[in-house]
Order: C-alpha cells, then structure tokens, then sequence
C-alpha cells in the first residue's frame, strides 16, 4: 500500500481494522527514527484503542507538519483539529475515482 493510499483509508474517523491497521503499524514503524513523530516502535498486533490512535495521529500530525513528508494535492486541511490534535483532512470527489 502506498502512503497516499495508506492516508486516504485513514480519512474516516472510525479506527482502522484489519489490512488498513497492519498497513498503518508497517509505516509507522517504517519511519521509527526518520522523523520526530516516530518516536519509537509500536506492536502491530495491540488492541489497545488509544495505541492505535496515537499511531494514526502520528501519521497525520507527519502528514501536516513534517516538510520531508509527501504532498498530495487530492488531500485538503479543513482547518480544524481534531482529538489529539490529529488535523482534519477532507479528500476531493477526482480522487476517489480510479
């Protein structure tokens, strides 16, 4: 899965499960000491709720603040924050077409 792919399973507000969750922890623990927002390793296989947000919020909080992350024009800042401060994405419809 690609990153832009990887973010654009992790746009809904639910959390993420099955395939999207391992493709999530395989990143984060990918970029483990390429960035500040990858502190340390996380275990792929936790049911712990606020373990797999703080991943997603990790991913996104990259996405928006780091400048060696990519940028995807298909991916719009809304402006607001979410919880955990996680910034708040919305995709365009020409995106979703494939």
């Amino acid at each position: 899965m690609s990153t832009k792919d990887l973010l654009i399973a992790l746009l809904s507000g639910t959390m993420p499960k099955g395939d999207t969750k391992s493709e999530m922890f395989k990143f984060y623990n990918s970029m483990v000491g390429k960035s500040k927002y990858f502190p340390r390793s996380e275990n792929p296989k936790t049911a712990c709720g606020s373990c797999i947000q703080r991943v997603k919020t990790s991913i996104w909080k990259w996405y928006h603040s780091d400048e060696t992350a990519p940028s995807f024009s298909e991916f719009t800042f809304t402006g607001r924050l979410g919880a955990h401060n996680i910034p708040l994405y919305t995709i365009t419809d020409a995106s979703k077409e494939k």
